[in-house]
């Protein structure tokens, strides 16, 4: 007990070490730009980010902030709270909009940066148009996969129905497009339609909550599908490139700071959550 006191202490005065208003955890390294970037957006507290090292540890934290002990925020993965009751509701926690960061990283307006810069394309090569229209097939061609991922974890045994890369459901190697008979067979193998309706129940959180189903398809299995659409796109339209997870996040990230604003369908979230966060801090 005593060691655990310690460790509040030392966590609470930490902010005179870097000289900060706050100290911020976050869940992994992947985290640190979005959240910077976003606290500079909206003129938050002065923050030292930190990451904790996973997400069962940053529950710890935020057991800490809810009991009053300690004085700090969190940032974090909204996951499926707005459906499952996990929705952790504390003025100094501040969460995404949709299941992770990059539902919000992830449009057409970053894609197309991230192909012209990576492929060092001209912009009649790579449109926003075509970044677009592909971000809206995948959408529609995963809906299935969506439904059932949601209904799964919000009203079934939690098993997970998708994953963290897309590959299994994509035509091939060679194809950024899902394949309907492969997500069908997937579904049934597991004792699902391919086509479920949502409950009543969920779809009004989805309607209070102004959400759409694509805004919580797993960060992951999202960008694993983005990559596989930038390097093929930038292969049809120059020459084929290697393109390391790392290096595409990374462009991702600089894109997105470039790109962010009023105009994104997220923007009012991250508004709410800051003028809160600011009143409270």
């Amino acid at each position: 007990m005593a060691s655990l006191e310690y460790s509040i202490e030392a966590k609470n005065v930490l902010t005179k070490f870097y000289r900060v208003d706050k100290m911020l955890y976050v869940e992994g390294d992947d985290d640190v730009p979005f959240w910077e970037l976003m606290f500079e957006k909206f003129e938050s507290p002065n923050v030292q980010v930190q990451q904790v090292g996973g997400k069962e540890e940053l529950r710890k934290y935020i057991d800490q902030i809810n009991s009053g002990q300690l004085n700090a925020i969190v940032a974090m993965d909204r996951d499926f709270g707005p459906f499952d009751g996990s929705d952790t509701e504390h003025d100094l926690i501040v969460r995404t909009a949709g299941y992770s960061i990059e539902n919000t990283l992830i449009n057409a307006k970053v894609l197309v940066k991230v192909a012209r810069r990576i492929g060092r394309l001209p912009a009649k090569n790579a449109t926003i148009e075509e970044c677009q229209n592909w971000l809206e097939d995948f959408y529609h061609q995963c809906s299935g996969l969506l439904a059932n991922d949601l209904i799964d974890q919000c009203e079934g045994a939690k098993v997970g129905v998708i994953g963290d890369n897309c590959d299994r459901f994509l035509e091939s190697k060679q194809s950024d497009k899902v394949c309907l008979k492969k997500v069908e067979k997937y579904l049934k193998s597991l004792g699902l339609d391919s086509d479920p309706a949502l409950s009543k129940v969920l779809e009004k959180l989805m309607v209070d909550a102004d959400l759409r189903l694509s805004d919580f398809i797993r960060g992951h299995f999202l960008a694993s599908a983005a990559q596989r659409f930038v390097c093929l796109l930038v292969k049809r339209k120059r020459a084929s490139i290697s393109l390391s997870s790392a290096a595409f996040f990374g462009a991702v990230n600089l894109a997105f700071e470039s790109t962010f604003g009023v105009d994104h369908p997220h923007f009012p979230h991250y508004q709410q959550e800051f003028e809160r966060l600011r009143d409270a801090a």
